[in-house]
């Protein structure tokens, strides 16, 4: 039986529910290969689930000591799953210093600005949402779409994460394709774009489980097809649940082989004595 992986996790460092070495050691009674923990770092604005900069050597500290604990029996990592926000950018690198991780993700959770002059963040209510999309694209799907795979593209040269967070989050509350349609021209090739961009950079996509255990409308990111043409670009892949309790450490993830394989994979990427390598998908 192939032993899982799971590098997208959150704590009670930031917004998760249980502390890192609850995680260690379900992931052992899992017999996981990996784990890691990547909470949400630090934005130069108020929320309630972002880390705070100041507290980000405390969670290092705190793995470094699960990793001396736990060697033996699992390989532990830490990283941070970092917001892009282009006019932000640089003052949000400056306060994670990225090169002390052991890897990066990078996620879109904010897009634009509110009226009120504060970030949108897509992946909020959906109340929220309606707001963001009335007063940022002006109700206009397709300018909705082109800036969220846009600001993707901006994000792999604004910093080159090592994996790209549920790359098609954008649909969380789509459903009945209230904002845009995956079946027309402007997603595909926005899409399509963005994968030809991420082949280029290098970077790995993850499957994230999240929204088929999670979400209502219980689909996985990225959808099928476009991970039949992620495998067509030979782009890598894992495998994260987003887990913020301990119970959702491997949820979905016998579906999410599933799907992996019935768009072709054959194959998932892990981190093994700090490099990546390449597994086969059984």
């Amino acid at each position: 039986m192939q032993q899982l992986s799971n590098y997208h996790c959150h704590t009670k460092f930031s917004d998760g529910a249980d502390l890192p070495e609850d995680f260690v050691k379900r992931a052992i009674e899992l017999n996981m290969h990996s784990i890691g923990f990547s909470e949400h770092g630090p934005v130069p604005f108020q929320t309630s689930w972002n880390i705070k900069a100041d507290r980000i050597n405390e969670f290092i500290t705190e793995i470094r000591r699960l990793k001396n604990i736990y060697s033996e029996k699992i390989e532990i990592y830490f990283g941070l799953e970092i917001d892009f926000i282009s006019k932000l950018n640089e003052e949000i690198l400056q306060s994670i210093r990225i090169e002390r991780l052991n890897y990066t993700i990078g996620s879109i959770h904010f897009l634009g600005f509110l009226s009120d002059g504060k970030p949108w963040n897509t992946d909020g209510p959906e109340v929220l949402f309606d707001q963001g999309f009335k007063e940022v694209f002006q109700n206009d799907g397709k300018k909705l779409i082109e800036n969220y795979y846009g600001d993707i593209i901006n994000m792999i040269y604004g910093f080159k994460p090592d994996i790209i967070g549920h790359i098609d989050k954008i649909k969380l509350h789509n459903d009945g394709d209230k904002y845009f349609s995956e079946e027309s021209d402007y997603y595909k090739k926005a899409v399509l774009n963005v994968l030809d961009e991420i082949k280029r950079a290098g970077c790995i996509v993850e499957f994230n489980t999240r929204g088929l255990y999670k979400h209502k409308n219980k689909q996985p990111y990225p959808s099928l097809w476009m991970l039949k043409e992620m495998h067509q670009r030979n782009i890598r892949v894992i495998i994260s649940s987003d887990c913020h309790l301990i119970n959702e450490l491997v949820q979905e993830f016998p579906a999410a082989i599933k799907l992996l394989k019935e768009a072709g994979y054959k194959t998932l990427w892990q981190l093994e004595k700090g490099k990546w390598k390449e597994v086969a998908l059984s």
